[in-house]
This record gives C-alpha cells, sequence and structure tokens, in this order.
C-alpha cells in the first residue's frame, strides 16, 4: 500500500552507491546531458522553408503588406515579436494580431482574415498556431491571402492547404528536432531570412532571449537543441536589449541579482506576468511591451496579481467539483463562472493533485472552451481526434490541448471520453510515479555538491530539477506560511544528525500527517538560501512518507 502524500509510487533511478552524488546523476542522465550542441540547427531543413522564404522575400522587395497571427500565450506573444521585429529589420511592411481569448478563440478565425483582405494585405504568417485550421485557411486562401503557417502543434488528420507550412512534426520533414517551440520556429525562419538577405545584416541572436523565454513557458523538453537556446537566452537575457522585457525583470530584481538567471526565473516569475495579459485581459499589452513599452511591464504584474486572486477563488470551486471524479480515469468538468483565461491552470492543478487527464470547460458566447491536462501515459490529443465530430475546433499537445464545442453535446462527449480512457487505462494499467535521482545521505548535502549540480541548469521538462530521497529524517517542527497559508515551512534532522530546513509549496494541507508520522522518508529538492549573511543549503519537500524501520 502506497502511504506517500502524493499517493504516488516513488521510482528511484539509481540507488545509493559508493560513487560521488554527481556521478549517480549523470548515471541516469548521460544521453540528456552529453553530447551537448555547439550550434543551432540549420533552418533549411524545416519543410518549405525555402519556398516561405521566396515568398516572404518577395513580398518584402514589392512592399506587400504583411500579417504576422499569433497566439495569446507566451509563446505566440513571443514568436510574433520575433516575426514582426525580424521582419521590419528585413525591410517589410509588417504589423501583428493576436486573439482576444473569450472574443476571438484560439487559433486564426476568419474574422482576422476579413481584415486583412479589407487592409490589402496580401501574405498572412501565423505563428504557434494555424496546423488545425482547415477551414479558416480555406477561407483565406478564396479571398487572394497567401498563409504561411508556423506551428509546432501535433499534426491533424487533415492538413490546411496553406501556401507553406513550417513545423518540424510533420511527417516528411527533416528537422533533427521535432520538439521546439513555435516562437522557436519563426526565429528560425528570420534565421533562414537573415542567410538569404546578409547585405540586410540581420542579427538573428538579438531575439534568441526571447525564443528562450517561449521555450521554457511552453514546457518545452530542455535537452538538444532546446537545452542550447535556453543556455544562450538565460545569459543574453541579463543584457538584453529589450526595454520592456528588461522592466520587466527590473521589477523582479533579476538584472540587479548578482545570481545568473535561471528557467525558474523565466516559468514562475516572466512567462506568467505575459500569460495574464492572454489571460483576463488582451495580449497586446504583453506584445507592446515586448516592443518596448516600459509601462506596460508594470501592468503586467499588476494583471498576474489579478490572475492569481481570480485561479484561488475558482479553484476552490473545481477542487469540490472533482471530488465527485476521484475514482474514474479522467476527470471532465464544467461551469459557466470560470474565466476562460485561467481553465488551462484549473486542469493542469486537477492533473497534478490527483494524477489524472483532466479537462475544465467554461461558458463563453454561447459555446463551452475547454483546457485539457494529460499525465505522460496519456495522449490527450489522440483521444481528441477519435472524437474530433463532437468539436467546433480543437488542438494541441500530447499532454496539453484545448477544445470548444457546443452545449448540448458536452455532456455525451464527456461520457464518450470516459469510456475511452477507461478502455484505455484497462488495458494499460497505470500506477502514478514519483520519478526519483537518488538516494541521498545528509553528508552529501554540501555547497560542492549544490553547485555541482547547477552545473546541470537549465532545468526543466527533460532535465527537471534532480529529486532525492533522504531517509529516516525526524520532524522538529512545522508551521504553515505564505499570504495564504498554503505553504509548509519545516525543519528536521537526519539520522547522521545534520539539521535541515524545509518549504513544501502547497504542501500545508499535509501538515496533519507529516506531524503524526515524525520519522519520515522525505523526496526533497536541494535550495541555497542565503539570509542575513548566511548562506545555507535548504531542502524543497516534493513528497513524504512515514519511515519503516
Amino acid at each position: 500500500m502506497n502511504t506517500s502524500l502524493l499517493g504516488k509510487k516513488w521510482k528511484i533511478k539509481t540507488e545509493w552507491s559508493e560513487k560521488s552524488l554527481i556521478e549517480r546523476i549523470y548515471q541516469q542522465r548521460d544521453e540528456s546531458l552529453s553530447n551537448e550542441l555547439k550550434e543551432l540547427h540549420s533552418p533549411w531543413s524545416l519543410k518549405d522553408i525555402k519556398k516561405a522564404v521566396e515568398r516572404v522575400s518577395k513580398a518584402i522587395k514589392n512592399q506587400e503588406r504583411i500579417m504576422i497571427f499569433g497566439d495569446y500565450d507566451v509563446d505566440g506573444v513571443s514568436g510574433a515579436s520575433i516575426l514582426y521585429l525580424g521582419l521590419q529589420e528585413l525591410g517589410a511592411q509588417v504589423s501583428v494580431r493576436l486573439p482576444h481569448r473569450e472574443k476571438d478563440g484560439y487559433g486564426l478565425n476568419t474574422k482576422v482574415l476579413d481584415e486583412c483582405a479589407s487592409l490589402g494585405v496580401s501574405l498572412l504568417i501565423t505563428v504557434d498556431c494555424g496546423i488545425s485550421n482547415v477551414a479558416e485557411v480555406e477561407h483565406g486562401n478564396a479571398l487572394g491571402l497567401d498563409i504561411i503557417v508556423t506551428d509546432h502543434h501535433s499534426i491533424p488528420p487533415q492538413l490546411p492547404k496553406a501556401y507553406a507550412i513550417l513545423n518540424p512534426k510533420q511527417q516528411d520533414c527533416e528537422y533533427p528536432d521535432k520538439e521546439i517551440c513555435g516562437s522557436v520556429v519563426g526565429f528560425k525562419l528570420i534565421a533562414a531570412m537573415a542567410e538569404t538577405v546578409p547585405e540586410k545584416k540581420v542579427d538573428i541572436q538579438r531575439y534568441i532571449d526571447m525564443a528562450a523565454l517561449a521555450t521554457v513557458a511552453d514546457c518545452m523538453p530542455l535537452v538538444g537543441e532546446n537545452r542550447l537556446i535556453v543556455k544562450k537566452g538565460l545569459l543574453q537575457m541579463k543584457q538584453t536589449r529589450h526595454r520592456g522585457l528588461r522592466t520587466l525583470l527590473e521589477s523582479y530584481e533579476l538584472i540587479s541579482d548578482p545570481k545568473p538567471l535561471n528557467s525558474y526565473d523565466l516559468g514562475f516569475k516572466i512567462a506568467p506576468c505575459i500569460n495574464a495579459a492572454g489571460r483576463l485581459d488582451d495580449p497586446l499589452i504583453a506584445f507592446k511591451m515586448m516592443m518596448g513599452d516600459e509601462q506596460k511591464a508594470l501592468e503586467l504584474r499588476h494583471i498576474n496579481q489579478e490572475r492569481q486572486d481570480v485561479v484561488k477563488y475558482a479553484l476552490e470551486d473545481v477542487l469540490d467539483q472533482a471530488q465527485e471524479y476521484q475514482d474514474r480515469s479522467i476527470i471532465i468538468v464544467w461551469s459557466e463562472e470560470w474565466q476562460p483565461g485561467i481553465i488551462g491552470l484549473l486542469a493542469g492543478r486537477l492533473c497534478e493533485k490527483f494524477s489524472k487527464p483532466s479537462i475544465c470547460l467554461t461558458l463563453t458566447d454561447g459555446k463551452y472552451v475547454g483546457s485539457c491536462r494529460s499525465i505522460p501515459q496519456i495522449n490527450i490529443v489522440e483521444h481528441l481526434q477519435e472524437l474530433e465530430h463532437y468539436f467546433l475546433n480543437y488542438g494541441g499537445h500530447a499532454q496539453a490541448a484545448g477544445l470548444s464545442i457546443e452545449p448540448a453535446k458536452l455532456e455525451e462527449f464527456a461520457k464518450k471520453m470516459e469510456e475511452r480512457i477507461q478502455d484505455f487505462v484497462k488495458e494499460n494499467p497505470i500506477e502514478p510515479t514519483l520519478s526519483i535521482d537518488t538516494e541521498l545521505k545528509s553528508s552529501e548535502i554540501t555547497m560542492e555538491n549544490y553547485q555541482l549540480l547547477e552545473s546541470l541548469q537549465p532545468f526543466g521538462m527533460g532535465n527537471p530539477k534532480p529529486k532525492f530521497v533522504l531517509r529516516n529524517v525526524q520532524l522538529e517542527s512545522s508551521r504553515p506560511v505564505g499570504r495564504d497559508q498554503n505553504h509548509l515551512q519545516t525543519s528536521f534532522v537526519t539520522s547522521e544528525g545534520h539539521f535541515f530546513k524545509g518549504i513544501g509549496f502547497n504542501m500545508a494541507e499535509y501538515q496533519p500527517q507529516i506531524e503524526q508520522w515524525k520519522h519520515l522518508d522525505l523526496v526533497c529538492q536541494l535550495n541555497k538560501n542565503t539570509f542575513r549573511g548566511q548562506t545555507t543549503i535548504d531542502l524543497q519537500l516534493v513528497d513524504a512518507k512515514p519511515h519503516q524501520s
């Protein structure tokens, strides 16, 4: 019987041995960390890249109006910024449109295509969207628009009849790294254009920090080319030439901080502010910030605080609904009250808490829009594809997707989806697991080892921050902390007599169990903490269970 706080089976990849801590880490991460790339891949192996470059070059030469259409998240905003600034450097006559989540929904829409036609736009370039917009691209074609789709989402059964499609996931695309984000696909188009027009001297490296931000925010695996992009981008972002982005970083004191920037700074501080604009307001606020509007950076901080408050209250409702679904293979909940911009966050929290695929939907403009989050063992897009006749629209990745559906079809879809996932789980039994790098002795928790672990940065999907098992620690104290008293501050004494402080984010609800157990086995990560000139290594709690002698 699994008695851990999270209800997950602990899967320890490397047991404790006489090898050093860093050797034990490398033992099971060697494939992702060795043979690191020194240079970015050439853009010319992307399918349709030559065709796209020729069309864009023609548009620049003839001073045709070009429209960029992005998404409302960090990847879409960053990708639109890269394409806009890069095409401007190349001399293009270019504008940008970003969809409003509530008014326009996800992906291309006929409204923006009609607007393009009325403005005399002849070339439209999507970024981080478009691969599923078959009908919309057909509408654009009928209006006389040439459409270049740049995207990275899963390939649907039917592709749009676009002028060119840049997506590394296409079956016959030879691009070596399939898991790049939409911004990087846009970055590659500008890189190819820069090589084609060398006399323009486009500084493509100027945009690597935006590409890195999008890569982290879109949870791309930080291996291969993504790892190099994020490494380069983090270094460059400290001296970023994008004034608005610099102001946003300064508001978190990340520029003045002598410590290097890391993926956590991007993923949990900067990215949520940019996403908040698209969730609760207008993504153009974030785009204008990227273009250098410093006041918009401060506005984003305010919107993000509002977003945190909205999520807090909605989460109480969604968790209450989800209790009924604990015995099912998938959680599907809906409401007319939740804001469309936060349903992805709600679905993510459900998926994380219950280790099950989760779908949250809310009513807007007479239809339900939904966000799906899934566990690694279940490709949610594949199951959506089998039920696509229910949807007005859908698309996404294996573990994160979106959909829209008519209210009359929602209950039947929910029933069919539950049946599909239930059948899948019967044939492919799933036991929630927590992947742990290695066991740890408290004597190994040293500043030297911490610095060696930090050399594995950047951490993220595909290269997570190392997790350890620390056996037989005794709880000394615990108390809820934080603005909402939802974090758990602890202190422990190990079996070797070492004292450590700990913090468990969003773990205050587990305080009664931890205090009852007293002697525990912990899953933890190591954090450096400096207070009043004293630097210590603290533990970040991930999971715990009672120690068995």
